[in-house]
């Protein structure tokens, strides 16, 4: 699970988030009810003084690392086509049973689901 890391201006530190193919956030003075206010994508991984004057301004004190969604390029996919999505799942109302759907708006956090584009076949 990601946690926060208190920045502490280094070039490290820097280097670290420029290089790393994973997104992250930060929290910073202009956070709202300690929301993160940035997502940072596409930086230049060569801008090291680009970035540190940005944090220094937006008072940076701390960043995340956002580890993706074990389900990323199925979300994405379903999002652009709308594709069906099956879904099986334990029905917490029928002792556990399994149930199996099929969707255009799925619940991609249900804890122990599987999901897939074409029907289970079991």
């Amino acid at each position: 699970m990601s946690e926060w890391i208190e920045y502490d201006g280094s070039d490290e530190q820097l280097t670290m988030l420029l290089t790393i193919p994973k997104h992250f956030i930060v929290d910073s003075k202009l956070s709202v009810f300690n929301s993160p206010t940035c997502l940072f994508t596409n930086i230049e991984r060569t801008n090291i003084e680009w970035l540190k004057n940005h944090f220094r301004l937006y008072g940076v004190t701390k960043f995340l690392i956002c580890e993706p969604h074990r389900l990323e390029s199925m979300i994405s996919r379903q999002a652009k086509t709308s594709q069906p999505v099956w879904i099986r799942t334990k029905s917490p109302r029928d002792n556990h049973k399994l149930l199996t759907y099929k969707t255009t708006k799925p619940n991609w956090f249900l804890a122990d689901a599987e999901y897939r584009f074409e029907p289970f076949k079991d």
